[in-house]
């Protein structure tokens, strides 16, 4: 990331219904930003049986310590009995989260449209990860 550049990481979080909330993250994911998201992602999990919907169809760009981020939030939602999943790559962050075998430790799925849907009929309440 290049100081002064418009790719700075941004984190929006909603809650669209009760224990469901959305992560938009829009920019880079990288070791500048890397550690602003895990925080975020534990502070959701205090909640306990949350369901957690990462959305990074925002991202235009993804380093190993934005990865790492992205499996330790998991494994704070999931260590508190929630559950979450990476929705809405590009081709170019699917194919960074391909090659890394990103889907061994975090659920990803290609759409919001369909991460949403898991999320709402419950469906999300199945232990993922090792």
């Amino acid at each position: 990331m290049t100081e002064g550049s418009d790719s700075a990481l941004s984190i929006t979080v909603t809650e669209p219904s009760e224990g469901l909330f959305v992560v938009a993250l829009a920019g880079d994911l990288d070791i500048a930003s890397a550690a602003e998201l895990s925080p975020r992602l534990a502070g959701i999990a205090v909640n306990a049986a949350v369901r957690v919907v990462v959305d990074v169809s925002g991202l235009a760009f993804i380093d190993s310590s934005g990865l790492n981020a992205l499996v330790i939030g998991a494994r704070a939602v999931e260590a508190e009995g929630g559950w979450m999943v990476v929705a809405g790559p590009s081709e170019h962050i699917a194919r960074v989260f391909e090659v890394v075998r990103l889907a061994d430790s975090v659920e990803v799925e290609a759409s919001m449209l369909e991460a949403l849907r898991r999320a709402e009929t419950g469906s999300a309440i199945e232990q993922i990860g090792p």
